[in-house]
């Protein structure tokens, strides 16, 4: 889910900062941001909260959408 941390680091926040705020642990969040893990609803909703996108954008991979367009 590399789209999370890119949005994280746009934002200048770190790990800590956004899991706290969507109230998760600091490392689920790492596993989220790593692709370990994938995240309920409630939480990417969370997630997009606090990072002020929607759950779409959050979910988006941009590798697929590079794909798609280039096709």
């Amino acid at each position: 889910m590399s789209r999370l941390k890119e949005l994280r680091i746009e934002q200048k926040l770190k790990q800590e900062q956004v899991a706290t705020a969507a109230g998760i642990e600091r490392a689920y969040y790492s596993m989220l941001e790593t692709g370990k893990r994938t995240p309920s609803i409630k939480t990417a909703k969370a997630l997009a909260n606090v990072l002020g996108c929607s759950i779409d954008e959050l979910l988006r991979d941009p590798e697929e959408e590079a794909a798609a367009v280039a096709a």
